[in-house]
Parts: C-alpha cells; structure tokens; sequence
C-alpha cells in the first residue's frame, strides 16, 4: 500500500488540504492510505520547523509499524514543505527509506518504504526574508522573524538552529549551534539533502508573480525568475491554464519573447487607458455619494472621533501586542519542552547525529534490488 503524506502551511490545518485528500482516495481508492497530519495545525506552525518535522516523523513512524506500507510520497503546501522535508531527513537518518529498485517484501521486512513523490508547492527552500538592502527589508525581516516565533527565525534565516556541521574525515556529524537551520537543510552531507535522492519524483511549484511572501526564486530554487523576463513558457493543461512550464529557450525564442512582451506592455497600457476613461466617468457619477460621506464624517460630533482615537486605538493596539507576544510565549515554551536540544534518546538530533550515509554495497545488502512497484 502506498502512504501518502500531506501537510499544511502556517497557520493552517488539514481542512485546507480536504480537496487534495478527497481526490486521492475517490482515484486510486484502496491502494493509497492518505495521512493529512493535523498535528501542527493553528499556531502549533510557530514552534519552528524541526518541532513540527518531529511530531509528523513520529506519526508516520507509527503508521508503518501499524500497517503494512511499501511506498511513501509527500505533498507540502508552504510551510509544510519545509516540515516534510525535515520529517524526511529523519526517516533518512533512520536508514527507513529503501532505495528506489528495492523490492517490496524486503521493505516490509526491514520497516522500510520505497519513497516514490515528493512535492512542494509554494515552499521557501531558501528562506522568506527579504534582501537587505533597505530599510523596510529590514524591519520586516526582523519583525517576522519575532512574530512568527522559532518557525519565523527558521524562515527569515536568523536562527541558529543548523548544529550540524559537515562530517568529518572520519564520516562523523558535529554538533555546533553555527548556522540556520535551512543552510543545514540543504547540506549534502546531511540526511536533509541525502533522503530526497531516494524519491523516484522531485517536483516543486511556485507563484510565478503575486506572491509577496514566498519569492519565486525561493520556492523554485532559482536564480532569477525567468517569467519576469518573457521567457518561453507553455501552458500544461488547458483545465488549469495558470499552471505552466518553461521549454527550453534558444537566442531566436528570446527575440520572439521580448517582441511578444513589448506587445503585450502595449495592450496593458491601452486596456488600462480605457479602464482609467472608464474610471473617470464612474467617480464623476459617484461624486455626490461621495462628497455627502466625507461631510457626514468631517461633520461628526468630536466625542465620537475622540473615542476612535484616544479610547478604541490604544486599546485595540496593545491587545494585537499581547496576542502576539502570547503566541511567541507559548511556541518558544513548546520549543524547549518538546525540543530537540534536551538530549533525549531517540529525538531527531541523536538519529541525525548518528548518520552516516550507507555505501552503495551497503545500501544493496540491506535493501536487495529488485524490479521497482510502478503502481501509482
């Protein structure tokens, strides 16, 4: 049976993923078990990203000791790629994903899955933090990083929660609170970058504009984002024409490409000269309402502008304050009781610590090769 893993982004909880479960299991019915991990719903997102990695590898570890899984893939919207990915390196560091031509039996046996997908969707594999190169950047990456508590610190790479250090000569991991904990993620030493090779599929999606938190590059693991650029692009399906792909581009397609964006910059600013006509002539027949508003305000008693102000204002901002400063409080107290610096047997730390990635002659004796399950 195939278990497939899906989690949520901040602040949210597995209702919003409701659709995407539905529609696994009314396609492939009883061959897929669909976990839609609730465990870090709500504000539990602000304990950080290993917090929530542990609690969702805790589960699945309990779902392949219940039942008889041979596969294993991962769907991640935001947030939740990060977790996955954090919940895959411990199952990594546990040696429990079989290579991707073990055979099936072998892996029951040993408590091991085949990982076949593994998919982010708007995901921050870099980090969410603005470039620092103004003011507002920097008031904005600092007040995320505090509001969102130990997962906003994660996210806007402030933390120094990457205690792993590339192994040694000796294939021995360090420990050394010196990096954030995304750059360990994305260490290829580490059991982090060394699980996703097993999946059979790697597939990340990202908001190719309008998305003034998670950047393209970031959620794409890109360089620059080509869309921005007239880049050659096709639509994929003609159901969902805002999913598209890049092909491949030549010195001929950019010419085409940038011909095709002068030419559509032309139609956007006669469309917009047509709106602003359009515009123009709708304020001029809603004057009247709005000029009998602006007097009803301006002529308001001053005892009720005076509430607004002086009573409801100050009252309103220390309480958004105190709901804040609470989250913080609660999510950096869950973080040192349920954390991963404790050094309890058995956390993900220790397993990781423990890791050291399997020859290929090893990884052959324990998992025998074998013809890959190509059912869905």
């Amino acid at each position: 049976m195939h278990l497939i893993v899906l989690h949520h982004g901040l602040w949210g909880k597995p209702s919003h993923l409701s659709y995407l479960e539905n529609s696994l299991r009314e396609r492939f019915g009883d061959e897929v078990q669909v976990l839609n991990f609730g465990g870090n719903a709500g504000n539990r997102t602000y304990d950080g990203i290993d917090i929530c990695g542990e609690r969702l590898a805790r589960t699945i570890l309990e779902c392949l000791s219940k039942k008889s899984f041979d596969r294993i893939s991962f769907i991640g919207y935001s947030l939740g790629g990060l977790i996955i990915r954090y919940a895959v390196g411990i199952l990594e560091a546990r040696h429990m994903l079989a290579s991707p031509t073990a055979s099936n039996a072998n892996a029951e046996e040993k408590l091991c899955v085949r990982p076949v997908n593994f998919i982010t969707v708007a995901t921050p594999h870099a980090g969410a933090s603005l470039r620092p190169d103004s003011t507002w950047a920097r008031v904005y990456n600092m007040a995320s990083a505090l509001s969102l508590s130990k997962s906003g610190s994660h996210m806007m790479l402030t933390d120094r929660d990457g205690v792993y250090l590339p192994t040694t000569g000796c294939g021995e991991i360090q420990s050394k609170r010196t990096r954030p904990l995304l750059d360990a993620m994305a260490d290829p030493d580490l059991p982090f970058w060394q699980g996703l090779q097993r999946f059979q599929v790697r597939k990340v999606f990202a908001n190719t504009i309008n998305d003034r938190v998670v950047n393209f590059t970031s959620s794409s693991l890109e360089e620059t984002n080509h869309y921005r650029r007239g880049a050659k692009w096709v639509v994929c399906d003609a159901k969902y024409p805002s999913i598209v792909k890049l092909v491949g581009l030549t010195s001929a397609d950019v010419d085409v490409n940038e011909a095709l964006v002068q030419e559509g910059e032309a139609e956007e600013e006669a469309t917009e000269s047509i709106a602003t006509e359009r515009e123009i002539v709708d304020t001029a027949l809603g004057a009247t309402t709005v000029a009998a508003l602006a007097a009803t305000a301006a002529t308001a008693p001053a005892a009720i502008r005076k509430m607004l102000f002086y009573v409801l204002l100050p009252v309103l901002v220390p309480l958004a304050l105190m709901i804040l400063l609470a989250y913080y409080a609660i999510a950096r107290t869950r973080h040192i009781t349920q954390g991963t610096f404790r050094g309890r047997a058995g956390n993900s730390v220790d397993w990781i610590l423990q890791y050291r990635p399997q020859t290929s002659n090893e990884r052959e004796e324990d998992h025998p090769g074998g013809k890959p399950n190509t059912r869905s």
